[in-house]
């Protein structure tokens, strides 16, 4: 009999639990649901290699907030280096750094090895803006 005392207590203190940190069927309504979607879909990737960037165009959402990963596989160190989104990533040879940043309204901003100038790229955005068409619909993104 105490047994089951206890299992019913937990298991209405776990349904408690549950409703009370939104984990009910509406997935609009539970705050934070689409983040982890969000955040798959607004990561980007470059790696220095042999000198250079790989890739040297990031097409990105206008407004999106993106997380950016910088790899650098050469023996010497690189920068990632896009002055007007205010990064400066430094990255010794066989290591990564991460930074954050909001995409630009529209147009591109260029990125540089600030240590070799031949290493270029540009971040560039469709000019939707935040929250434009398609900004709930990952799958669309040409990230």
């Amino acid at each position: 009999m105490t047994v089951r005392r206890w299992v019913v207590a937990v298991a209405c203190v776990s349904t408690l639990f549950g409703a009370a940190c939104g984990g009910g069927d509406d997935p609009e309504g539970a705050e934070g649901a689409p983040q982890p979607d969000e955040a798959a879909g607004n990561s980007i990737e470059v790696t220095a290699e042999n000198f250079a960037f790989s890739p040297t165009s990031l097409p990105v959402e206008a407004g999106a907030r993106i997380e950016l990963t910088f790899t650098n596989n050469d023996d010497t160190q690189h920068s990632f280096t896009a002055e007007d989104l205010g990064i400066d990533l430094v990255v010794d040879g066989g290591s990564s750094d991460n930074a954050a940043f909001t995409a630009p309204d529209s147009g591109g901003v260029d990125f540089v090895c600030k240590f070799h100038g031949s290493m270029t790229g540009t971040i560039t955005t469709d000019g939707s803006g935040a929250g434009g068409a398609g900004s709930e619909d990952s799958d669309d993104l040409d990230y």
